[in-house]
């Protein structure tokens, strides 16, 4: 059983195993799957930190070099709000086509209305996008412009931990009050205050061990 600040898991099966980036941005990445040998994972993981991560079920990365697992986060135009982050696992050689269905079917939205946006990949899993900043980002363009792949790795360059924002593009986008975009305003500089000053709830990653005990029978 794992037991980490106050999270217990009794089924292994629900633990999922992640790489994760020794800089103070701690950004997630690649997802080491169920089926990946022990002399196969040391080629991944050393000197490197793992990340420990509670999933719902058992873990859906079947195929290490293909399956890419990032999250994404709808955004609900009408509402001028953002939904929670959720793991989201595909192909990278899946189609554009199959993405949206996908999230269509996870968001309950008709394929063809599902716009998609990469948000940059120095992203902080941690973090939210700046609110007021997404309505005027890149959606549902290519990342890569050149690229006639039309598939989630090459055209989107999606990678393990990076996030895509999600809406309906036949919502109508709420007009904010001065009063509501301030307080918008305020509350994104808040969460950068935090940010900046260590203080977000991740910073645990970094606690030094008090003592060793070992105990023996005799």
């Amino acid at each position: 059983m794992l037991h980490e600040k106050g999270i217990a898991v009794n089924d292994p099966k629900n633990i999922r195993l992640r790489e994760i980036s020794s800089s103070p941005s701690r950004r997630v990445g690649k997802v080491f799957s169920d089926n990946l040998t022990v002399k196969k994972a040391m080629v991944y993981v050393y000197s490197k930190r793992i990340l420990v991560q509670i999933i719902d079920g058992p873990e859906t990365v079947e195929n290490q070099d293909k399956d890419v697992c990032f999250f994404v986060q709808l955004f609900k135009p009408e509402s001028f709000e953002l939904g929670k982050k959720q793991d989201f696992v595909i192909s990278e050689d899946a189609s554009l086509d199959e993405l949206r269905a996908r999230l269509g079917q996870l968001y309950d939205i008709p394929a063809s209305n599902v716009g998609i946006m990469r948000v940059d990949s120095f992203f902080n899993f941690h973090d939210d996008p700046e609110l007021l900043e997404i309505p005027e980002m890149n959606w549902d363009r290519p990342t890569i412009v050149y690229s006639n792949k039309n598939t989630v790795g090459d055209t989107m360059m999606m990678r393990h931990g990076n996030l895509m924002l999600v809406r309906d593009n036949t919502a109508k986008l709420k007009e904010l009050s001065k009063e509501e975009n301030d307080a918008i305003k305020k509350e994104t500089q808040k969460k950068k205050n935090a940010s900046n000053s260590g203080t977000t709830s991740y910073s645990f990653w970094n606690r030094k061990e008090k003592a060793l005990k070992i105990q023996s029978d005799s």
